[in-house]
Parts: C-alpha cells; structure tokens; sequence
C-alpha cells in the first residue's frame, strides 16, 4: 500500500550484509508523507551480478503490479545501471551525490594541496550552479584555469552530469532526495532486529517486524498531524491553507519558505509582461546583498491558470512552492495555494482509504476480482484503518470495536484456508522439500556470499582513511589500550582507599 501512494521515488543500495551468509539485502526505500523513510519491500541476493539485480527488479514489479517509480537514486555499480537501464527504462536513474563526493578528497588530492583556491572554485560550480548554463560556464573556466583536460576521471564524472549534479536534476522529482542515505539509514534501523549470526528464517521474520514499527510510526504521525493545531507565524490565508492540507512535517517546510518570501524583493519584468498575454514574469532578489553577488530569481506566472513555474525548480524537484512562488501569489492576492503547485503525496490525505484502487475494492467488484493474499492483505489493511480512527473517539467505542473484533476473529478462525484445509499454527523449524511435492528432501541454508571486490581488510585505503588516529587513552592513568573501567591503577587506588576507610571505621573507640 504504502508503495502505491508514495513509490514515485525510490533508493536502494546493497551495502548491508548483516546475517549469517552475508548475503547483501537490498532494501527498497523512499519517503511518505510526514518525510520518513519507508521501506516498500527488500530482497536478499546471492551475489551482485547484472542478472540478479534484473531479476530482483523484475520480481519487484510484479509484486507491485508493475507499477514503475518516476526516480530511483543508486550508486555508480555498473552491473546495477545496466539493470535498471533494462527493466525500468522509462525511470529516471540520479546516482547518489554522496558516494561520488566521498571520493573528492582522496582523486583531487593533488590539486587541492598545489592550488589553494582549487577547492573553492570547484565546489562553487558543482554545488552553487543554479542552472544548466552556469555550471556549462563555470565548468569550462574550470578546466582551463587548473588544466584539467586529461583527469579521466573528472571527464567520467562531467559525462554523468545530468545524473547527479543539481542543476541538472532540480527538473526530475526526487522527493527533495540526492542520495542513497535513507535507504543506508534504514541498514541501520534493521541493526535492532537482526546480527551477523541472524539465519535466513529468523531473518525474514526479524524484518518484517521492523516493518510493522515503521508501519506503526507512520499512524503514530497521522494521529499528531490530526490531532495537534499548527503554529501560524504570518497569519495570511495562504499559511492557514497549507495549515488545513499539509502534513505537520511538510507544513513546516512550506511555512519556511513563506516566511522567506518575505525578505525578497518582487520586481515585473514589463519587457516581457503584456497585459494582454496570459503570462506575466517576475524578477526577485534580496536588496541588501550585494548587487554584483545577488542571484536574480525569475518566475513565470499563468494569470489564467494560476500556474508557473521558477527559475529555482524547488517544486519540480521537492514538491511545494518555494519562496518566490509564494511570493507572487501573495502579490495577486491568491488565498489558497493553487493546485498546480500542490502534491497529494505530501498531504494529510496522502494515504486515505478513498480512491486507492485496484486495492481499495468495494461490493460486487470486489466479489468478482480475484485478489491475490497480498491484495487482500492490503485491502483490508485500508478498511480497518478507518474502523480504527472511529473506534478511538470514545470508551465506549474502543470496548465495543474490541468485542466485535474477537467476535468476528473467532468466526473467521473456523472458516477454511483456499486449497487447505487445517493449518498448523506452528511456524515450521524445519522446512523440507515435502512441503511442496512430497518428496524427503530438506532444504540446506545458503552458502556464505562472496563479497563484491576486494575484501574488507585488505582492501586499499585512501589517504584519509590511513591517516594515524590518536589511540584512546585511560583518564585515570593516561596509558593506552584500557578505559577507567578496566584501570588497574584505578582498582588498586580504590581498594587501597576502602581498606583504609575500614581500618580508620575499626579503630575508633565507642563512648556510653
């Protein structure tokens, strides 16, 4: 379910290896509505190949009814790219940001320690280049000033440009996300439910435990942003609307930039503004910087439609109006923010039971679908969800909806299973082959994976990552290689200092 409202952008990486056959786990990640991560489903590989990530990608779109996301964010695996190229060809594929900046200090190490104004000069144009243009500019002026036509591995990157540098992906919705870093998160998220020693059942269990948390802590938000009132800081009709249809999380973000709207300047372009044509263009710039350092802002505004779109790209790429968006709606008056500039995905009915076919299904459709276990998982997960809101309302409802859901739990417990007719209750401890053909044949646990490239110890190391580290010293006795915890000096001293304290207890004489 929660993939049908929010799977439009997705990350996964398969950097997680944390159960016994060190098989990587490949988790599909991406946000909801009050901006957690969600994981949408997971996979456990046996070894990191072009065709097991096409199988893993394939197996996941039938089991979300091939629905394709409009973004997926990875890192620069080739056998990855290659499978994504192939089975989610319409999908728009960033690599992540952090993995490529990671590996800034250790390729240009040589041109940060020759030139000082290196370092400066190139994050400026890969970081502050508002538009595809600029970065063109700055990135020529680059090359030429530090000589840098034959760095291969620069030109590679600069040929992967439209993938992760801003300028070119602020026109791709990515959820505001530039990196892999939910879907790492969530390796560490699934640290409280699984180990290195974790086998491949308990595993599966184990996740899917951590699921229903993260499902939990999703309601959990629900009921706040239902429940709690909105700080309202410049009590205009736009703030109380956003106020009434965003998330409290996504509220905040829209109240930032309405409040940042407040500090530009709002200037017509009458060169390109006519009254007769639909469109009207505005310039915006902040009048206490600088004039040689300001950044001219332009956004182009349909009167009839009440739609644009600004030269900053925030809504195309995060999905809310940014501040100068906002600000010439206040300037026309606009007392609710305009559906072209509103995202269901970030409102409190991002994930209502209403209009959530083909899972949500009602009388005679529903009868005749022939829904999949999952299906019918999800479906009654969605009809429950709102039997649940209204039973919360009272004591009285809460014991009443108690009682009927045992009632009718027991009923359903004596109905029959599709193609079974008694299930044990037990979760088997050893699966064999007869389960499925009647054959006496168990099923072994994998063998350990091998890791992708060179293993962990013995791999090479940057100049950063081999740089001495000052060891951890002791507090009490300033030696290496212990903590005050495990000082002998300390227990020494101590018990010196209790048997002295005894002995002064002993020696005193008591007066009647």
């Amino acid at each position: 379910m929660a993939y049908q409202n929010f799977g439009d952008v997705v990350a996964f990486d398969t950097t997680y290896r944390t159960n016994r056959y060190v098989m990587p786990f490949v988790p599909f990640t991406g946000v909801n509505h009050h901006y957690q991560s969600v994981v949408f489903g997971f996979a456990l590989m046996r070894d990191e190949v072009k065709t097991s990530f096409e199988w893993v990608l394939g197996s996941w779109l039938e089991a979300v009814e091939n629905k394709h996301p409009l973004t997926i964010i990875t890192d620069q695996d080739q056998a990855m790219v290659g499978a994504i190229s192939s089975q989610l060809p319409n999908t728009t594929h960033l690599l992540c940001s952090w993995h490529i900046s990671n590996k800034f200090p250790e390729k240009l190490a040589s041109y940060y320690s020759k030139h000082p104004d290196f370092k400066v000069d190139f994050n400026n144009c890969i970081y502050n280049s508002l538009t595809e243009d600029v970065f063109e500019d700055r990135w020529s002026a680059l090359v030429v000033k530090y000589e840098l036509e034959d760095n291969t591995w620069l030109q590679g990157l600069y040929g992967l440009k439209h993938k992760w540098i801003k300028a070119f992906t602020r026109s791709t919705f990515s959820a505001g996300q530039t990196t892999t870093s939910r879907s790492e998160g969530m390796n560490a998220f699934f640290d409280s439910y699984v180990s290195s020693c974790t086998g491949l059942k308990e595993f599966v269990e184990n996740a899917q435990k951590a699921l229903e948390r993260q499902f939990m802590r999703e309601k959990e938000e629900d009921f706040k942003t239902r429940q709690t009132c909105r700080g309202i800081k410049m009590k205009t009709t736009l703030e109380q609307h956003g106020a009434s249809i965003y998330t409290k999380t996504m509220f905040r973000k829209f109240q930032e930039q309405l409040v940042e709207a407040t500090t530009y300047f709002v200037e017509k372009d009458r060169d390109r503004s006519l009254e007769e044509d639909e469109y009207t263009y505005y310039k915006f710039y902040r009048q206490l910087v600088d004039p040689e350092k300001r950044t001219m802002y332009l956004v182009t505004f349909n009167k009839l439609s009440l739609s644009g779109s600004c030269k900053c790209r925030m809504y195309e790429y995060l999905g809310i109006p940014c501040r100068h968006i906002i600000a010439v709606l206040t300037k026309r008056c606009v007392s609710e923010i305009p559906n072209a500039f509103l995202r269901r995905r970030w409102t409190k009915d991002a994930n209502r039971v209403d209009d959530m076919l083909p899972y949500y299904l009602t009388g005679e459709e529903a009868s005749s679908h022939d829904l999949t276990p999952t299906e019918r998982f999800n479906n009654m997960t969605l009809l429950t969800m709102a039997f649940c809101h209204s039973s919360m309302a009272s004591k009285e409802r809460y014991e009443y909806a108690i009682s009927v859901i045992n009632q009718e739990t027991e009923i359903l417990e004596n109905m029959g299973v599709d193609g079974i007719e008694h299930v044990s209750s037990e979760v088997g401890k050893s699966t064999t082959q007869e389960d499925c053909d009647g054959l006496h044949e168990p099923i072994l646990d994998p063998i350990v994976s091998q890791t992708k490239g060179r293993k962990k110890d013995t791999r090479f190391k940057s100049a950063i990552e081999t740089i001495h580290k000052t060891p951890r010293k002791c507090s009490k006795c300033g030696h290496e290689g212990h903590d005050i915890r495990t000082c002998e000096k300390f227990k020494d001293n101590l018990l010196n200092a209790q048997s002295t304290q005894s002995g002064q207890c002993g020696g005193e004489s008591v007066q009647l």
